[in-house]
């Protein structure tokens, strides 16, 4: 049986939209400052550090460190909320493409196929 894999790379921006909408709905805010970068790490886990710009005081929150559970999660539900089609019965994944995160998503046809009956 076939297998579809598809690829769905997200800009910086979307991660973070991903990122700060996810934790809003968990009740776990990232902190309420301008967000001055997000770097990347793959070591070997995906993860993502979020660095926040300093107030005119010179205090910067400290930076927030998401793992690869909660970007695939934050992920996924970016793509709920966007209207991005994902099929359920699918294995998802998160997977670095350059300086980029996707969602790598393996859809086998035979786990998700009908019944087929012959009268």
């Amino acid at each position: 049986m076939p297998t579809e894999v598809r690829q769905i790379i997200f800009t910086s921006e979307e991660l973070y939209d991903a990122v700060r909408v996810f934790r809003l709905r968990r009740r776990a805010p990232l902190p309420a400052a301008p967000l001055d970068r997000l770097a990347l790490v793959a070591d070997p886990e995906i993860r993502a550090l979020v660095v926040f710009v300093a107030d005119s005081s010179g205090q910067r929150p400290p930076p927030v460190e998401v793992g690869s559970d909660e970007l695939a999660t934050a992920l996924i539900l970016y793509c709920i909320d966007n209207k991005i089609p994902i099929p359920v019965a699918a294995t998802k994944h998160i997977q670095m493409f350059g300086g980029s995160i996707g969602l790598v998503i393996h859809k086998n046809a035979q786990s998700t196929a009908q019944p087929h009956h012959v009268p």
